[in-house]
């Protein structure tokens, strides 16, 4: 456990709206009960496997190890998008202790996207307080507040006058060890026990993710105000950060981190995996997908 205190702050209505509307962040219950869970139930490996078994409609099979890495997927996104944006983009932090979330089932059309809900909605400032923030200035908000425009915030990344967002490495890494060894370690080892699945499986879906949000920051010319911090926070999750935090004997990050190279069918280079996430055992006529291992092996 990282003992170092985060310090409790606001967000701004823009920021807020960001997490809501483009990060998989909701501040409503669901209706689909049946598919939302507490995260603590996910601790538990035999609430784990009963919560597994009633996706089996969702992912139309019997199969505990493929629901468990399908699941795996959504959930990482879940998590990690939401929380590592935050962390770069706004210098604040979602409480992400897993007593502090839950899954919330929500389908967009026929594809079903679970939803982050937290229950403390406050933010914890990742720099020190006097230092300048890229979002409007925290002195004039108060929690979810409308001191900026959610029209601007959709607009643009960039706010007026923006500044890259300050680092304090030792908040960074307080905060960062709450997402991965105090939250997705644990539910990834109850996964695995509930399921018979590869903790390594769930890590390189949670890795996949991580590089997602940080090279679309990166392939986006509106975020190049803040590129510095950008390119720092995504060079130390996927380098020199610690093992332990993310509870582990290896950092997942640097591990899964395979040199891009041209594949069949691609416009542009991609890693291949290490681990095969069984997307191919979820239908008689599924293929292994583009970055499977198997496909070369």
């Amino acid at each position: 456990m990282n003992d170092l205190p985060l310090s409790s702050t606001v967000w701004n209505e823009a920021e807020w709206t960001t997490l809501i509307q483009d990060l998989r962040m909701t501040d409503q219950p669901a209706d689909d009960v049946a598919h939302s869970i507490d995260v603590t139930e996910l601790l538990i490996p035999d609430k784990a496997a009963a919560y597994l078994h009633t996706l089996q409609d969702i992912y139309e099979s019997d199969s505990l190890p493929l629901i468990a890495s399908m699941f795996a997927k959504r959930y990482s996104y879940m998590i990690v998008a939401p929380s590592l944006y935050a962390m770069t983009m706004f210098g604040k932090g979602l409480r992400i202790t897993p007593d502090n979330c839950r899954v919330e089932s929500i389908f967009k059309g026929d594809i079903w996207l679970p939803h982050l809900r937290v229950q403390q909605k406050d933010a914890l400032l990742l720099h020190d307080a006097d230092s300048t923030s890229v979002t409007c200035d925290i002195t004039n908000t108060y929690e979810i507040t409308n001191s900026c425009s959610a029209d601007e915030s959709q607009q643009q990344h960039a706010p007026e006058h923006a500044q890259q967002v300050p680092l304090n490495e030792a908040q960074r890494d307080a905060y960062l060890h709450t997402i991965f060894a105090d939250h997705l370690q644990p539910v990834w080892n109850s996964l695995s026990k509930a399921a018979g699945v590869s903790r390594a499986i769930l890590w390189e879906n949670t890795a996949i993710y991580v590089y997602y949000v940080y090279e679309t920051m990166l392939s986006d010319p509106s975020y190049d105000y803040n590129r510095q911090r950008i390119e720092e926070d995504f060079a130390y999750l996927k380098g020199s950060a610690a093992a332990s935090l993310f509870g582990e004997r290896w950092n997942p990050v640097s591990r899964f981190n395979t040199p891009k190279r041209p594949l069949p069918g691609s416009d542009t280079p991609r890693r291949v995996r290490q681990t095969c996430c069984l997307y191919y055992q979820s239908a008689d006529d599924a293929a292994y997908c583009s970055v499977c291992p198997k496909r070369e092996a």
